[in-house]
């Protein structure tokens, strides 16, 4: 099957789907999309951003990936993650807090690299990239959510391309980039792009999900056999978001089953 044929079969898996949806998804230079530059609030996939400014200050030098870094009782914060739930004060190295922050979205760690690095510097690594409707304007769980000019916002292309940039740019060293696709491919949170695929035991997919009332994400890179698809989802403001979560998984799976076959074809031919 065509890559481009499958727009049909998304299309029709979306109109499942009732609130504000948007992706963005790539192979071979090729394109399926809708409302590509349509900003979202990104939950948190605001924090791959944050990851690769993190990985860039450690890369040149401007903070110790050893640093130790302390996190109180009275700044952890709730919803996803484990830093919460440990007890008393606990203290982690600086480059260790992002696998915490990817791989399990611990909001703790993500708010302390936050801190450490300054949001400036998040945006600066966003705008290099071309990346002009995506933006790290709080920290996380730090706005009233009625204020919407204070939401961080992305839309699915720019994730794409950060995306691209991480798996196949010279952005970041061979060590850095290996580390961060290492934190993706261990996600925890396999509810949605994998949860269809029943072939494989872990998810194929180097991913990373964003969920809230009202809103579901997974954006994520795949690769097979030397063929590498990306695929940015998000949703605001949908009335279900079980409906949601299955367009994703949904589409996780034709994706899969696409590259697989492609990936066979063409190893055959």
């Amino acid at each position: 099957m065509e890559f481009l044929k499958l727009k049909d079969e998304i299309e029709n898996m979306a109109d499942n789907v009732t609130g504000r949806l948007s992706y963005y998804i790539e192979y071979n230079g090729e394109t399926l999309y809708k409302n590509p530059q349509v900003k979202m609030n990104p939950a948190s996939i605001i924090k791959i951003p944050i990851a690769v400014a993190a990985l860039l200050q450690i890369q040149n030098g401007e903070i110790d990936a050893n640093k130790v870094i302390t996190v109180t009782e009275t700044e952890k914060i709730g919803g996803t993650g484990i830093i919460h739930c440990m007890k008393g004060e606990v203290a982690f190295s600086f480059q260790n807090l992002i696998p915490i922050m990817i791989s399990v979205s611990d909001n703790t760690a993500t708010n302390k690299i936050i801190q450490e690095i300054g949001i400036p510097t998040i945006n600066k690594v966003i705008e290099s990239l071309g990346c002009v409707n995506s933006a790290v304007n709080r920290e996380i769980m730090d706005v009233d959510p009625n204020l919407v000019e204070l939401n961080n916002h992305m839309t699915a292309q720019d994730v794409n391309t950060l995306l691209k940039d991480i798996n196949s740019g010279d952005r970041l060293t061979k060590e850095h980039k290996n580390f961060l696709l290492g934190c993706l491919e261990k996600q925890q949170f396999n509810h949605k792009l994998p949860l269809f695929i029943k072939d494989t035991l872990y998810s194929p997919y180097a991913h990373k999900t964003g969920d809230d009332i009202g809103m579901e994400h997974d954006v994520g890179i795949l690769n097979i056999n030397g063929e590498t698809l990306y695929v940015s989802i998000m949703s605001n403001e949908v009335h279900n978001n079980l409906d949601a979560q299955m367009f994703i998984s949904g589409v996780g799976k034709l994706l899969y089953d696409f590259a697989t076959a492609s990936s066979l074809s063409n190893s055959n031919a």
